[in-house]
């Protein structure tokens, strides 16, 4: 003869508030025929009919949680095919950056009477410094 399940000790190890953890037991309980259906709804101060439909929800939410799995880790989205050219976009824009400090640097350089300091620097047709050692590009 097999030893009787303790259902509260059971439940009590769940995760859940008092009250699902008691229509559980209350409803393995029934399961067991340790409590008649009327005694189970009585003690959570329900009818009957209720009682029965919380049955049904419980019984399903079980079976969808005991559907198979699939083994092994979760498959990983694709790449975002746009993330080459984000990081390409973001690194265009520090560039762009360091240029325009550099310039900013060159004329705050100018008005405070260092230029003698940018030998070397011609103008362009837009009227910005450039660095023929750099390719034309601002040092």
């Amino acid at each position: 003869m097999t030893r009787p399940i303790d259902v509260d000790a059971l439940i009590a190890e769940l995760e859940g508030s008092d009250l699902a953890r008691e229509r559980v037991a209350l409803l393995l309980k029934t399961f067991s025929q340790e409590q008649q259906v009327q005694e189970a709804a009585a003690k959570l101060d329900i009818s009957p009919q209720y009682f029965h439909g919380l049955r049904q929800q419980i019984l399903q939410a079980a079976v969808r949680a005991a559907e198979p799995k699939p083994l092994g880790r979760p498959a990983q989205p694709p790449p975002d095919p746009n993330l080459g050219r984000i990081a390409e976009l973001e690194q265009r824009i520090r560039d762009l950056t360091v240029e325009r400090d550099i310039g900013l640097l060159r004329e705050e350089m100018i008005v405070a009477g260092m230029g003698h300091k940018l030998k070397g620097l011609k103008k362009n047709d837009g009227d910005r410094l450039r660095c023929p050692a750099h390719g034309g590009r601002a040092a």
